[in-house]
């Protein structure tokens, strides 16, 4: 199971699996080849490579991405000597998104079994 920095399971991350549903690949597919464009290399730019990977869905505007695995250097949050006290993961926590909060609650759990 890939987690992302801020604790999201990537299957479940919205903007990772943007494309996946409701025949969106094969409409970017078909736009693709109609545009002589080869439809992997296409599809490959709206694939999210988790938060590790320069092809990833946030891009530069996540601020946990970046003070996590830009500045820091690390997995996620759950390993920073900060999280708990980290204002960036409170925000997230509490800004109404539920998967938000679960995320938060797997970079706890994370913390437990280490």
């Amino acid at each position: 199971m890939e987690i992302g920095a801020c604790g999201t399971i990537c299957e479940e991350c919205q903007l990772a699996n943007l494309f996946k549903g409701a025949g969106l690949s094969e409409v970017l597919s078909d736009i693709a080849v109609e545009s002589g464009l080869s439809p992997d290399a296409v599809l490959e730019k709206f694939q999210c490579a988790g938060c590790h990977s320069a092809n990833n869905r946030c891009g530069d505007e996540c601020k946990i991405r970046k003070c996590c695995v830009i500045s820091k250097k690390l997995d996620h949050c759950g390993l920073c000597d900060s999280f708990k006290s980290c204002d960036l993961i409170k925000d997230f926590e509490n800004d109404g998104h539920a998967l938000h909060r679960r995320a938060v609650e797997n970079l706890r759990s994370m913390q437990t079994i280490a």
